[in-house]
């Protein structure tokens, strides 16, 4: 399965798709999220709608589907734009990632023996992916982001895991960053192999403070690149 078809597997279950503006937005979303787009570019409602054989209606939808995300920004007599990163973004959704993430790993406690197979298979494949070259950044980062969204399905709460799948759009750019490198992804697999073991022995307190670390040291490290590199 390529990259992209995996981001669309994760947003095709965490939107739940069914409009044709959210089609739109969806497919979007993957440019940007695969930098075919890049930060800053300007998004034509013109040239959208040819390439979707729309007419601009869907597309002004679909653009305000991505603002309400905070993945382009509206300019005033200007049109529409990818977000650039920041600093002060990343910092500000990640806040909330910390708390919510906590929350959502807190909420396995009773865990099904089905919810915790898929759970190890999952943290099996990071660990494969995080030793794999530079290239293999984007499909590690896809991997991760899909498995939190998979927890957050299983912990009980639907208003947490709906708003988890908000802040996956807002959040994804950022965590693909921080994961560029493979120190980085080696320490993100050995954080998600112990928050792993921690919930199948039913310490989920414990695996809740691992989790919100590991979101932590995915800010931490977008911030240091940002800062170190300017936005982008």
């Amino acid at each position: 399965m390529s990259l992209s078809e995996q981001q669309g597997d994760v947003l095709r279950r965490e939107s739940r798709l069914r409009t044709l503006p959210e089609q739109i937005a969806e497919r979007l979303y993957e440019s940007i999220v695969s930098e075919r787009v890049q930060p800053g570019e300007r998004l034509r409602e013109d040239a959208l709608a040819t390439s979707f054989n729309v007419s601009r209606g869907p597309i002004r939808e679909a653009l305000r589907i991505l603002e309400n995300d905070g993945v382009i920004q509206m300019l005033p007599n200007r049109g529409a734009y990818v977000s650039k990163l920041s600093v002060e973004e990343v910092n500000s959704v990640f806040e909330v990632r910390i708390l919510l993430a906590g929350a959502m790993i807190r909420g396995l406690a009773n865990a099904s023996k089905a919810v915790l197979s898929d759970f190890e298979k999952r943290v099996q494949k990071l660990e494969g992916l995080a030793n794999e070259p530079g290239e293999q950044a984007d499909t590690y980062a896809a991997c991760s982001v899909d498995l939190s969204l998979t927890l957050a399905e299983s912990c009980g709460n639907p208003v947490l895991a709906q708003f988890m799948g908000s802040l996956a759009r807002r959040s994804w750019r950022y965590t693909k960053l921080s994961l560029r490198t493979v120190e980085r992804r080696q320490s993100s697999a050995t954080n998600w192999r112990q928050i792993y073991n921690y919930v199948k022995k039913g310490e989920v307190q414990e695996a809740g403070e691992i989790m919100q670390r590991l979101v932590n040291a995915t800010r931490l490290d977008a911030v240091k690149y940002l800062s170190e590199v300017g936005p982008s």
